[in-house]
C-alpha cells in the first residue's frame, strides 16, 4: 500500500476491485486509509486510489465548519 494518492492513468484504477473479507488486514487497511485521508484533508477515499484493488471506500462524516 502506498501513502500517496494514485493518479489518473494508473492501472489499479481500471481494474475491477476484489471483494473484501473481515480480518485484521482489513482493519489495518481502513485505519491507514483514514490516516491518509486526514493527511490529505480529504472527504472520501477508495482503496484503489492508494493502490489497493479492494472494494473499500471510506468517508469522513465530521460536520464541515462554515467560515
Amino acid at each position: 500500500m502506498t501513502s500517496r494518492i494514485v493518479t489518473y492513468g494508473s492501472p489499479v484504477l481500471r481494474k475491477i476491485a476484489e471483494p473484501i473479507t473481515e480480518n485484521t488486514e482489513l482493519e489495518q487497511t481502513v485505519n491507514r486509509m483514514f490516516s491518509i485521508l486526514d493527511k490529505e484533508e480529504g472527504i472520501g477515499l477508495a482503496a484503489p486510489q492508494i493502490g489497493i484493488s479492494k472494494r473499500i471506500f471510506i468517508i469522513d462524516t465530521t460536520p464541515l465548519v462554515s467560515g
